[in-house]
């Protein structure tokens, strides 16, 4: 007896995907830490985020004293492609003719959700703290905190701890 897709793709969303989401965000502080406070995406070409990169103009002053008011610029926004990272799971042709009941399905799709479950963690894990030496991978940490590269079409460069503080 083949299994039928549609009737394996609806229990497998119904009873897997969420547990696995929970589980992958659940590994590790900084996930759950980001889980914390998610900012959804619902789609789109690509993520467009606000960023202040200087400060305004300001300072001390007494009585008449010209104070600056000009103005000064202090804000643009970056934008980032959006990563995909996968987990397969592949099931043969003699396991679905061994797996014959509704129990047996769900048996052999928790495994294999387990083992996608562990492959993303892993790949997400790592990727966690990618120096930016692997493109399709998500900015790591490390590519973040870095010097002398470009971050979101924001060349860290031009824009230097010094230029921003001014």
């Amino acid at each position: 007896m083949a299994l039928n897709y549609d009737n394996v793709t609806a229990i497998a969303k119904a009873k897997h995907i969420p547990f696995l989401a929970d589980n992958i965000f659940n590994s590790s502080l900084f996930f759950k830490k980001l889980r914390e406070k998610p900012d959804v995406i619902t789609g789109g070409t690509k993520i467009v985020e606000p960023l202040l990169y200087a400060k305004g103009r300001g300072g001390w002053f007494s009585e008449w004293d010209l104070l600056d008011v000009s103005p000064k610029e202090t804000r643009t926004a970056v934008e980032y492609d959006f990563g995909y990272a996968y987990a397969n799971m592949t099931i043969s042709g003699q396991q679905e003719d061994k797996c014959t009941g509704d129990e047996a399905v769900l048996s052999l799709l928790d495994v294999e959700r387990q083992t996608a479950e562990k492959t993303l963690i892993d790949q997400l894990s790592t990727a966690v703290f990618n120096d930016g030496s692997n493109a399709q991978q998500a900015h790591g940490l490390r590519k973040i905190i870095g010097v002398d590269r470009t971050l979101g079409g924001l060349d860290s460069t031009t824009y230097t701890l010094n230029n921003r503080a001014n």
